[in-house]
This record gives structure tokens, C-alpha cells and sequence, in this order.
């Protein structure tokens, strides 16, 4: 009996899976911009599979292969469990990175002075320490907090190098830089072994979602009992009521962090099938789209204008955003082109993305500009999903928040853990 629900599950779950990619790749088809449609096809195809698994595990999982589903969660969860944790908390982690960067590299502080200097302060005093006309890709990032250096990465023959400058006398700070946090990213993203980990984590928002919708619909009274915790029936009860709490708690919050989990970690996977359909395999028309400065072939060289002029002129189409990245393709030749991209309080986007701005150093003139609002709604969910995983942008309570939930989700697999290793402990004199 039980195997034939197995069977069903099994047939049910690829069938609904086969038809939300049909659907999502039909959808992605209909919008005239190519970006556009590729994220309307990747989002409401995992949509669908999300609503196509609640149904089949609410419909199709009667009495007998409720059974099999408990026994399915318990074993889903010990085996990934503290995957799972490794993952949420070194999530956690990257929520502090800027202060953490600085507290394991002390010499990166910087004593906050009145106003920054200007921008082409920073890359003078860069200029001193290496040839920028040999450069093929200059990259200048804003700090993310006033203590914080600017970053900025040279990309020459010997690839890039990258440089910290104190934002408010311009000056280049030098010391031994421990990138542990960055250890730390990499072991978020990818697990250090890209392409595969990268797979592999996305997959943990996978189990993750599975896990809290397989337990959901195995506890009728979840909801009904969201207050109940027996904290003097025993360890066991204890750890059980507090791990079932966490999943009503939180729900709202871990389903969020799963499915944008799922999409950004799995994203090229998933976005394979509509590239190949939409840009004939080449995914520079994606780079395009979203305002990715082009190459430059150096023709001939050309004094490069003050970048500040560049920094007015996005300021004058967006007063009310921050200058947060410039990007610089060919630096020194006469049709180098200048990336501007600017941040706007509170726009549910990334960081450098309220408002990206192209323009040909040479003549000043813009090649490209795109405001949030320019995008398509798929476009701009995508971006909003991308913020919230992040928190980007987030002001300093908000992100303790994120901490303090981030923490509380991974222990949900942990307490998993200890539940089944007080189930299977032998009790004395039995």
C-alpha cells in the first residue's frame, strides 16, 4: 500500500514538475524585452514547483503514506541537517561582514572626518602605486559603512589587484589582509567547490522548503498550538514543541530565505533552458540588458576626464540616490566608457541598482541609462528577492533582526538532531 502511494507521489511530482517548466517557458516567451521574459519564466516556474509540491504532498498523502512522509521528513532531515545549519549560519555571518572585515583587519579602519573626498582623489592615489592606462577594467565600490575603506580593483594582464583607500584623505592603506569573511561566502554560496556547491547549496533551500511543508502538513494541529511549549515535560518534549514552534514562528521568514534561496544559488541552472531558447546560448545579450558597460578595444589614448563630472550628471537624473560602484572599461583611451550606478533609500534592489548610467568619457555623452523603474515587474521582483536574502541596504536594526532569525532557522535542523538522538538512546533497565 504504502509503495503504491511512493509510486503515485513519484509519477504526480514529475508530471507537475514537467508541466511548470512547460508553463514557465511559454510565459517567458511573451514579453518583448529577452530579460524580462527569462526571469518571468524562471520565477513563475519555481513558483510552480512550490505550489505543485503543497498540493501533491496535501492531496495524495493519505493515512498510509503520511506514515512514509514522516519517516521521509526525519530521515531528509538527519541526513542534511547539519548541511543545513553550516549553510543558515554562515549566512548569519555575512550579515555583519563589513564589521567583521574590520575587526580581523584592524589596519582597514579608518577615523571618519567630515565628508569624503572626491572620487578622483582615491584613484590618484591609487595611480601612484600602479600604471591605470594599462588597465583593461577599473572597479570603485563606495564603503558600506563610514569606517569602512573604498575598494578598488585594477584589472591589468596579471588579473586584478585590489586596493583600499581611506575615502577621507585619499590616501592608500597598506597591511596583511585576512579574508576569512570572504572564506565565509564562499562556504555560503558554493561550499568551495563551484560549480557543483553551488548546486549543492541550492539544494539546501530545496530540503529546507521541503522539510517545512512536509512538517506542516504532518501536524494538523501546528497552528492551533503555536503558543504551546512544554518546557517541564521532558527534554525530548521540549526540544519537539520548540522545533515546531520555530517553523510556525518563522514561517513567513524561512520560506522567503528558502525559495530566494533556491533561485539565486540555482539561477544559471535554472536559467539554461530560456537562455538557449531566448539568446541562442549567448548569455551577453543577458549582460546587455542589464547595463553592463562593453569592452573597449584601445584605439588611441586620451587624458581621462575627472570622474566627479560623471557622479553629477547620475546625481542630476536620481538627486535623491547615493553613488555606490563606477566602473571603468578602458581607462586612458579616447572611447573608454564610464559605469555609474547609484543607490536609492528604501528601493527593494540591490545596492547598485536603482540607477545605472553608461557614459562615453571622451564626449560625456550617455550610451545607456535605466532607472528600477525601466524594468519589467519580473525584473524588478528578481531584484527585490535578491535585497531581501541579503538584507541589503538594511539599516542596523533591521539586519539584527535578520541575525537573530537567521540563527533561530538554523537551529530548527540541530534540535532535529537531538530529538532523534533522545529517540534512539536506550533508556537503563530496559
Amino acid at each position: 500500500m504504502v509503495f503504491n502511494e511512493l509510486l503515485r507521489l513519484i509519477v504526480v511530482s514529475m508530471t507537475g514538475a514537467a508541466l511548470s517548466l512547460g508553463i514557465g517557458a511559454m510565459l517567458s516567451t511573451l514579453p518583448e524585452s529577452p530579460l524580462e521574459g527569462l526571469y518571468t519564466g524562471v520565477i513563475i516556474t519555481s513558483v510552480l514547483f512550490v505550489l505543485v509540491f503543497y498540493l501533491l504532498v496535501r492531496v495524495c498523502c493519505r493515512k498510509p503514506a503520511k506514515v512514509w512522509l514522516f519517516g521521509f521528513h526525519s530521515m531528509l532531515g538527519l541526513a542534511s541537517g547539519l548541511f543545513l545549519s553550516v549553510v543558515l549560519l554562515s549566512g548569519a555571518i555575512l550579515l555583519v561582514s563589513s564589521e567583521l572585515n574590520l575587526l580581523s583587519n584592524p589596519w582597514l579602519a579608518v577615523k571618519t572626518e567630515g565628508e569624503h573626498v572626491p572620487v578622483d582623489a582615491w584613484l590618484d592615489a591609487v595611480g601612484r602605486h600602479t600604471d591605470l592606462d594599462q588597465s583593461s577594467r577599473i572597479d570603485i565600490e563606495w564603503p558600506t559603512i563610514p569606517q569602512e575603506p573604498a575598494r578598488i580593483s585594477v584589472m591589468g594582464r596579471g588579473g586584478f589587484t585590489e586596493y583600499f583607500v581611506d575615502p577621507y584623505r585619499a590616501t592608500v592603506l597598506e597591511g596583511e589582509f585576512s579574508g576569512w569573511v570572504a572564506w565565509v561566502k564562499e562556504l555560503h554560496v558554493s561550499l568551495h567547490f563551484d560549480p557543483v556547491g553551488r548546486i549543492l547549496a541550492g539544494l539546501s533551500s530545496v530540503v529546507a522548503l521541503w522539510l517545512v511543508i512536509s512538517g506542516i502538513v504532518m501536524e494538523r494541529g501546528l497552528f492551533r498550538d503555536w503558543r504551546v511549549l512544554r518546557v517541564r515535560s521532558g527534554i525530548r518534549t521540549f526540544l519537539t514543541d520548540f522545533h515546531k514552534r520555530i517553523a510556525v514562528w518563522l514561517l513567513p521568514f524561512i520560506v522567503l530565505i528558502s525559495f530566494t534561496g533556491i533561485f539565486f544559488a540555482l539561477f544559471n541552472f535554472l536559467s539554461v533552458g530560456p537562455a538557449r531558447f531566448l539568446f541562442d546560448g549567448n548569455l551577453n545579450f543577458l549582460y546587455e540588458a542589464q547595463g553592463a558597460p562593453p569592452r573597449v578595444s584601445r584605439t588611441s589614448r586620451a587624458p581621462m576626464p575627472r570622474l566627479n563630472r560623471f557622479v553629477s550628471a547620475a546625481k542630476e537624473a536620481m538627486p535623491e540616490a547615493t553613488v555606490s560602484n563606477i566602473r571603468i572599461m578602458g581607462y586612458g583611451d579616447r572611447d573608454a566608457v564610464v559605469s555609474v550606478r547609484a543607490t536609492r533609500p528604501w528601493s527593494f534592489a540591490p545596492s547598485n541598482m536603482s540607477l545605472i548610467t553608461n557614459f562615453h568619457a571622451g564626449t560625456g555623452e550617455v550610451l545607456w541609462q535605466k532607472s528600477l523603474e525601466d524594468y519589467g515587474p519580473f525584473y524588478r521582483m528578481y531584484l527585490a528577492m535578491y535585497a531581501f536574502h541579503a538584507a541589503n541596504d538594511a539599516r542596523k536594526g533591521v539586519r539584527v533582526l535578520y541575525i537573530a532569525v537567521t540563527i533561530a532557522f538554523a537551529l530548527m535542523p540541530l534540535l532535529g538532531l537531538a530529538m532523534w538522538a533522545l529517540r534512539t538512546r536506550k533508556v537503563p533497565g530496559r
